[in-house]
């Protein structure tokens, strides 16, 4: 979920940077793959500080929905180790966080096809819920898995629950239709890529205050949006703050260096806004972004995590190597999967949702549907709620519609490793 810049010109983080093709060409054929298992990483393990696992109280979980996340697009293995720490953390074993099938530690033994695929993932929501009822937060290429896995989820008969509640945080499919709608997502994915640097710094490490003096973080103007993650200077500061700390463990050698070259051009941007040297401000601004690139490159990496931390989700999760499905099994699926992502952006998502919601009400089953935008976010927009709205309501489900809500300052992959705000989500 990571892709930054390099020499001032963004690019994809380099283990997105060669799948950006097949994840394009998937929309309209299908397929890619990505090694995200322990093996591939080649890297001797990195110290991880004031690592704790308060235990969750089971009874105050007693009621709550169970709650599945999917990460979408390169959310897999290692790069999910900090949102499941959190998740886990902060849910104990009311929570669900499996791999994207974009990385090859999603399919396991046993697993013949995507169908099969969908069907276990599905049995394991519905006997991990039993009875209780189900929130499914889907980020980004999430929102397609979600309809599969849904769709088996609903055949399930071990969950006996009587609602399910989605939220789409920057999910795909909600754009236009047709042709157009594969031509939109594309376009989107690209702004993404050449802009990531600019956006994720903001939530990684961000800016003088100057800057947001100037350009405050916005709320949305429609009026129906609660905003759930407010910025303000103090969360600003503790993002500076853990950023250092991050360095400590990732570039302990180097930190003094970069938080001081990083503090001379911040010293720049301040006097250029202050002069309003628009020129100034951009060199200024390319600067930070090129010793920033490698730096977030690591958290999207979590190579600010321990390899002992990995290790615990890999073997929670039945990652291990013995427990994955042969390549060519995961080629099926995977192939298979993004034919499907292909269909669902072309047919758009509301059709099938409309199917989903349909096969859940014939069981007794109540679907309620949220969005969650991101602010600085490209795939789904402010000014896509309109659009939104008028599909829910073509395809006749606006009564299952629910509420949007915004986050200043997150940008598409933010989540990665800031992932405390999905307990406001959730």
């Amino acid at each position: 979920m990571a892709i930054l810049s390099e020499n001032g010109q963004s690019i994809m983080n380099r283990r997105v940077a060669c799948q950006l093709p097949f994840y394009l060409a998937g929309l309209a054929i299908g397929g890619f793959w990505k090694d995200d298992t322990a093996e591939a990483a080649g890297l001797a393990p990195v110290q991880q500080a004031d690592i704790s696992f308060p235990e969750p109280n089971p009874e105050a979980y007693l009621y709550e929905p169970y709650r599945v996340f999917l990460p979408g697009f390169s959310g897999g293995g290692r790069s999910l180790t900090a949102i499941r720490s959190h998740l886990h953390t902060e849910f104990g074993n009311n929570v669900f966080v499996p791999s994207s099938i974009s990385t090859n530690v999603s399919v396991k033994a046993g697993e013949v096809d995507l169908t099969d695929h969908s069907r276990v993932l599905g049995h394991t929501i519905a006997t991990g819920a039993h009875n209780t009822n189900i929130h499914i937060v889907a980020h980004s290429l999430g929102s397609v898995e979600n309809a599969l896995i849904l769709d088996a989820l609903l055949d399930d008969p071990d969950w006996s629950g009587k609602e399910i509640k989605l939220t789409f945080m920057a999910g795909l499919g909600f754009a236009e239709n047709g042709m157009s709608g594969i031509s939109q997502t594309a376009y989107r994915v690209f702004e993404m890529v050449n802009n990531v640097t600019a956006v994720e710094q903001h939530m990684a490490y961000p800016l003088p205050e100057a800057y947001y003096s100037v350009n405050p973080p916005e709320d949305p103007e429609d009026s129906e949006i609660e905003t759930i993650f407010t910025d303000s200077p103090e969360q600003r500061f503790q993002r500076r703050a853990w950023f250092e700390k991050q360095l400590e463990i990732m570039e302990p050698d180097m930190k003094d260096d970069i938080l001081t070259n990083l503090a001379n051009i911040d010293g720049m941007i301040a006097m250029a806004i202050t002069e309003n040297n628009d020129e100034e401000l951009n060199d200024a601004l390319s600067q930070r972004e090129k010793i920033l690139k490698s730096l977030i490159q690591l958290f999207f990496d979590e190579k600010n995590i321990s390899e002992e931390l990995h290790g615990k989700y890999r073997d929670l999760y039945g990652e291990t190597k013995d427990n994955l499905a042969t390549t060519i099994q995961y080629y099926t699926a995977a192939l298979a999967f993004f034919a499907r992502t292909a269909s669902i952006v072309n047919e758009g998502m509301y059709t099938k949702l409309r199917e989903l919601i349909e096969k859940a009400e014939a069981r007794g089953v109540d679907i309620k549907i949220d969005f969650a935008l991101l602010e600085r976010d490209f795939i789904v927009q402010e000014s896509d709620i309109l659009m939104i709205r008028e599909g829910f309501e073509e395809a006749g489900i606006s009564d299952n519609l629910g509420q949007f809500s915004f986050l200043q300052q997150y940008a598409h992959a933010s989540i990665a490793y800031m992932p405390d705000v999905l307990g406001k989500i959730f």
